[in-house]
């Protein structure tokens, strides 16, 4: 009886350390893809960086997200497309990625049908991010006061509430909230 306990315990262990082992193995593959993508942008191997973004931003890594999205605003390596830019800055800001929020916002007044009140939620998005994560971006918050001048105070205050509402629904429908 004691034996099939120790072996029990044993084999469990021996599960528990291969597990481990993969896990260990898969993020370090996946930090390594990263790392690799980033530095084909670096190179100006942009189609390469495309590649080895998409399975990373399919998983759902926001900062893969954020990058491809890049890659296809500019139309580097890849054909240019704004719809597939707002797509992955769109994934990457509804996990509250703060750089994928300033991206979307500045699709929204730059480049798909500009929208400032969709801008400026982003931007404003973005503004508090930054703050929960302890930082400030000047820059963030100067584009978004920017859109803000062209709005009226009613219009600030209510994209402000949907701004709160968005981030109490952990990012979610913040689109939808945005239909005016």
């Amino acid at each position: 009886m004691l034996s099939a306990l120790l072996k029990g315990r044993y084999m469990m262990r021996r599960a528990l350390f291969a597990v481990i082992l993969v896990l260990t193995y898969a993020t370090g593959a996946a930090a390594d893809s990263f790392e690799d993508a980033v530095s084909a942008l670096q190179r100006g191997d942009s189609a390469l960086a495309a590649q080895l973004f998409r399975p990373l931003a399919e998983q759902g890594n926001p900062q893969a997200q954020v990058k491809l999205g890049w890659i296809y605003e500019k139309g580097e390596g890849v054909k240019q497309s704004d719809q597939e830019a707002v797509k992955w800055y769109r994934k990457a800001a509804a996990q509250g990625n703060a750089e994928g929020q300033v991206f979307l916002g500045g699709m929204y007044f730059n480049a798909v049908p500009q929208d400032n009140v969709r801008a400026y939620l982003w931007f404003d998005l973005a503004v508090q991010e930054y703050l929960r994560q302890g930082g400030k971006n000047l820059e963030t918050e100067q584009r978004r006061d920017a859109i803000g001048a062209q709005l009226t105070s009613a219009q600030i205050a209510a994209i402000q509430r949907l701004a709160r509402q968005c981030r109490v629904s952990n990012y979610t429908n913040c689109e939808s909230l945005a239909a005016y």
